[in-house]
């Protein structure tokens, strides 16, 4: 049977516990005479000061590791995962899933994740889809907000909107060429937050400007709590 733990571990209940559901589903037959343990994994666990107050916080991260350590023994490794940030600003590019529990072992080239996203007030959905979804939007002028949306065939009255949060292309990565062009022009999102006259809220943008582009397409691409 086999174990392991999000976070360098020398509580020994802790550790018994991930064992314990395993060992008990062993028919062990006419009885077991000798169990080994083995390490074979290992990395260093340091001891840090820390202060009356961050200690807390620190208390409640050793806490969220052994639920990670819990579930993943229960639910399978591959079954509990966590988002990790990457260096892109292109919302379903900005984070990739990883093993919670292998999640230390992720080089990840922003040295204080954290700090960052403290900083970071920029509003994102809760439930944010994979793929955006196309919708018909109606506005009072061309490059303003949308006033009504129909997204798959139902009609959405928008009773307030926030934004727009413009996100530009990532001018410097490698790009498709169009099949029936030889230069690739990239378009900017213009990003709103709807909310309906039930109270819904949602995530939408438009793809490309209409300064530059005489038609642009909208998105569904998040709801809000």
């Amino acid at each position: 049977i086999k174990a392991g733990t999000s976070q360098p571990s020398r509580d020994p209940e802790h550790l018994a516990f991930l064992f314990q559901e395993k060992l008990d589903l062993i028919d062990a037959g006419f009885g077991i005479e000798i169990l080994i343990l083995q390490a074979i994994e290992t990395n260093k666990s340091t001891i840090n000061q820390f202060s009356i107050y961050n200690g807390i916080t620190q208390k409640s991260n050793t806490n969220i590791a052994k639920l990670i350590d819990r579930l993943s023994g229960k639910l399978g490794v591959q079954n509990v995962i966590r988002f990790y940030p990457v260096e892109s600003h292109i919302p379903e590019q900005a984070n990739r899933a990883v093993s919670a529990i292998n999640s230390t072992k992720v080089s990840n080239s922003w040295a204080n994740t954290s700090k960052f996203l403290n900083n970071c007030h920029l509003a994102r959905p809760l439930e944010l889809l994979s793929q955006p979804l196309p919708i018909d939007v109606i506005a009072s002028i061309p490059d303003g907000p949308p006033i009504m949306f129909i997204w798959r065939k139902q009609k959405y009255k928008v009773m307030n909107s926030e934004g727009p949060e413009r996100i530009a292309p990532e001018w410097w990565r490698p790009r498709k060429f169009s099949s029936n062009s030889s230069t690739f022009v990239p378009k900017e999102r213009d990003y709103y937050k709807l909310e309906d006259h039930k109270g819904k809220r949602y995530w939408v943008y438009r793809n490309g400007n209409y300064s530059t582009q005489k038609i642009t397409k909208w998105y569904l691409h998040g709801f809000f709590s």
